[in-house]
C-alpha cells in the first residue's frame, strides 16, 4: 500500500529523483570536500540525481504523477559514480557515472511519459550536482562511489516556481534484482 501523500500548496515545483542513501551521500560530501571546491557546496540532504524534472504542477497533476510512479516497474540496479566535471553554462560541478546502466535512462523515460517536457528537450545527462556558483572542474575520472539504487522518489522543491526545501511526496521501491545487477 503506497504511503499517503503530503498536502501540497496550490502549485508545487516537482521532480522525480534518485536520492542517495545516507552512506552514499556522506561519501559524495567527503569527495566534494576533498576537491577543494570554492563555490556553494550542495548539502548532503539535497544531493540527488534528477530522473525527470516536471516543474510547477497543481494537486491534480501531482495525483497523476503519483500514479505514474505507482506504475513504474524497474529492477533495482547499481551506479558507479566515477567522473567529476562541470557545466560552464550553469556554473555547476557534478559527479556522474561514465557509463550509466541501461535502467537509468529507461526509468527516466518511464517517468517523463506524457509530460509537457522531455528533459527540457535535451539529452538525458545523469549527474549529481555537488557545487553551484562554481569555477567549473575539468571532466576527469575518480575512484568510483558505488550506489545500489533500490528506489526513486517524487520530490517537491518549492512553490510557484521558486526553489525551496525538499519534501518527499512519495518513494517507490524498485523491483528486487539479482546479485549480478549490483556488480560493477
Amino acid at each position: 500500500m503506497p504511503a499517503p501523500r503530503h498536502a501540497c500548496e496550490s502549485r508545487s515545483r516537482v521532480f522525480f529523483a534518485l536520492m542517495p542513501p545516507a552512506s552514499v551521500a556522506a561519501e559524495i560530501g567527503e569527495l566534494a570536500q576533498s576537491l577543494g571546491l570554492t563555490g556553494q557546496a550542495v548539502s548532503t540532504d539535497r544531493l540527488h540525481l534528477t530522473l525527470a524534472f516536471i516543474g510547477n504542477v497543481d494537486d491534480m497533476q501531482i495525483d497523476t504523477l503519483l500514479a505514474r510512479g505507482d506504475a513504474a516497474q524497474m529492477p533495482a540496479f547499481a551506479l558507479a559514480l566515477d567522473h567529476v566535471g562541470g557545466f560552464a553554462h550553469a556554473g555547476i560541478n557534478w559527479l556522474a557515472p561514465s557509463e550509466p546502466p541501461q535502467a537509468l535512462p529507461a526509468l527516466s523515460r518511464m517517468l517523463y511519459k506524457n509530460t509537457h517536457s522531455a528533459i527540457d528537450g535535451r539529452r538525458f545527462r545523469p549527474h549529481i550536482t555537488i557545487e553551484r556558483k562554481a569555477a567549473v572542474l575539468e571532466t576527469r575520472s575518480i575512484t568510483p562511489i558505488r550506489w545500489p539504487v533500490t528506489d526513486f522518489s517524487l520530490i517537491a522543491s518549492g512553490v510557484n516556481g521558486a526553489p525551496g526545501a525538499y519534501r518527499e511526496l512519495r518513494r517507490w521501491p524498485l523491483l528486487p534484482a539479482s546479485v549480478e545487477a549490483f556488480r560493477l
